[in-house]
């Protein structure tokens, strides 16, 4: 059985991480999850929470930056893609405890950033 665990669903198949141990689902839209869940865990281990604060910051500007003037284009996201700089932010922003969640970012604001980037997926690929 695969330990696979699709944790959210994009315009092209499920997204696997965090828990995964190598997805071999021929469906997944991440085909390296194994890869990205053993970043995460990596990134989290080996860096402090003032790394960790920046990256986070980095990644919210880069949501904003790429929902304005960056056009939807991926190459100003620092995962990539849409679903993996979600997925990255998510993880960061759950890794810290109570009393050290940053105040200039929610779980709402990256859900927004998540709702506003889906949507964009969903109207290119109507355009398209």
């Amino acid at each position: 059985m695969n330990d696979c665990i699709h944790v959210s669903d994009t315009p092209y198949g499920p997204l696997c991480c965090l828990k995964n141990t190598g997805c071999d689902e021929k469906h997944c839209a991440v085909k390296d999850n194994a890869t990205i869940s053993e970043e995460i865990h990596t990134l989290l281990e080996t860096h402090d929470n003032t790394f960790l604060y920046q990256l986070l910051d980095r990644m919210r500007q880069d949501c904003a930056y790429y929902l304005s003037f960056g056009g939807r284009h991926n190459k100003y996201l620092w995962a990539g893609n849409p679903d993996a700089q979600i997925l990255y932010m998510k993880a960061i922003w759950t890794h810290f405890k109570e009393g050290e969640k940053p105040e200039w970012l929610t779980m709402e604001d990256i859900e927004g950033f998540e709702t506003k980037m889906k949507e964009d997926l969903k109207d290119a690929s109507i355009s398209g």
